[in-house]
């Protein structure tokens, strides 16, 4: 039996229809509430020009458990030991070390939180006019211990979920989500580590 197969000969057919393919799934994903692509950045809030060079020892505080302005601090275990972890290494690559709290040059101290951003979409890629997207945050503070002076402060932000979107034009009606909570540590963890201050 033989088999006939057709080959479509145009040249700009077949990179047309993936493109519209691709175009039309971006859109979908965009009308799903919960669905929302890798968004994680990380920014040095200060010490932009700091350096590492004047300290050989440092040491982990408990993480911090202070609140700030729409942020509200949570735990996640998980991400706190990957991020010690991949800042001890970082800090070792620098020829610093470990050294109990009370002896160490700096003391590094981590907090994380979310926070809900009510977040404005456009009609032509979403079907819902308003969601309420939850922010993971996760802050790394590294203090001078004798003199208690900040060297140096990063953030590194990333999107978590849809907890809610809005059906109604004018008045908001806002309908809850349960959609899981989820981090992506390792990019999380690895954008802040990057900006680190090096020696």
């Amino acid at each position: 039996m033989s088999t006939c197969r057709f080959r479509d000969s145009s040249p700009s057919r077949a990179p047309r229809r993936s493109a519209l393919l691709v175009a039309a799934l971006l859109v979908t994903l965009a009308a799903l509430p919960g669905c929302a692509a890798l968004d994680v950045k990380a920014r040095t809030l200060q010490g932009k020009t700091a350096e590492l060079g004047g300290y050989g020892t440092y040491a982990w505080t408990s993480p911090s458990v202070r609140s700030s302005a729409g942020t509200s601090s949570v735990s996640n275990p998980g991400l706190t030991r990957e991020l010690r972890a991949e800042v001890d290494d970082a800090l070792d690559d620098l020829g610093l070390t470990i050294a109990p709290a009370g002896e160490a040059d700096l003391l590094l101290q981590d907090l994380l939180g979310v926070e809900i951003i009510e977040q404005k979409n456009d009609p032509y890629f979403s079907q819902n006019a308003y969601e309420k997207i939850e922010h993971g945050v996760l802050v790394l503070d590294i203090t001078e211990r004798a003199t208690k002076d900040l060297v140096w402060q990063g953030e590194a932000r990333v999107r978590l979920r849809t907890v809610a979107y809005s059906v109604g034009v004018g008045k908001l009606r806002w309908v809850p989500l349960d959609n899981e909570r989820t981090w992506r540590e390792d990019a999380v963890v690895s954008k802040l580590v990057k900006k680190l201050p090096k020696r």
